[in-house]
């Protein structure tokens, strides 16, 4: 979960290509029952933007 937030300061700092590396990690690393979690929304929209700015 660490990567998450990790990723969110990267995206804040421009640092696109770490953001998304950081972000997909701390998502993969959840357990099966929070993949798709509702609190989950801010982290893939957070990747998304990212990726789109690679």
């Amino acid at each position: 979960m660490q990567r998450l937030n990790l990723g969110l300061a990267h995206l804040g700092l421009k640092e696109f290509d770490l953001a998304a590396d950081h972000i997909t990690a701390g998502l993969k690393g959840l357990p099966a029952d929070q993949q798709g979690a509702e609190w989950t929304k801010e982290h893939r929209g957070a990747l998304a933007q990212a990726e789109a700015n690679r």
